[in-house]
């Protein structure tokens, strides 16, 4: 297993988590992720003032794991995730960006560990499967992670 955020978020066995997103006006969102009890796990709250992109994951307590934050003018769109609310670079966890600037229809992103010493190289690779209804996580040839979207509706009837 890898651990990159923490080992507490490295289990064996698959995970069942709803994400729930939450608009709070024009620039601001939110999510939560929700186990299958309905128990917060993470929630994630973002802002796009001023052109500047950033988010903070937080755990169940609303204590800052780690804030992502987009680099500005890059072609293709990269993050820096650091530790905890910290910008400072001894706290940067890994950088993602998009493998190619001009992806259009199949997403494929590369994750660079802050040690990676070389940066042609990365050390896990994300791509969206067909028609966004997955996304796998790759270190090498090696499948690591799946998030599977399942699409739900609700209807009420008055």
């Amino acid at each position: 297993m890898v651990s990159v955020v923490g080992d507490v978020f490295c289990v064996p066995c698959p995970v069942e988590l709803t994400v729930k997103k939450k608009n709070h006006g024009l620039f601001d969102s939110s999510y939560e992720a929700l186990d299958v009890n309905g128990n917060l796990f993470l929630q994630v709250n973002g802002s796009f003032r001023n052109f500047q992109k950033k988010r903070v994951m937080r755990d169940a307590a609303g204590l800052p794991l780690l804030t992502m934050r987009e680099k500005a003018l890059t072609s293709r769109h990269r993050w820096a995730v650091h530790r905890g609310e910290s910008s400072d670079r001894n706290d940067m966890i890994f950088s993602v960006q998009r493998s190619s600037s001009l992806q259009i229809t199949k997403f494929r992103h590369e994750v660079f560990l802050a040690n990676n010493i070389n940066e042609d190289i990365p050390n896990f690779q994300v791509v969206e499967s067909s028609l966004c209804q997955s996304y796998r996580v790759y270190g090498g040839t090696t499948l690591i992670a799946e998030v599977l979207k399942r699409l739900s509706f609700t209807f009420i009837f008055h």
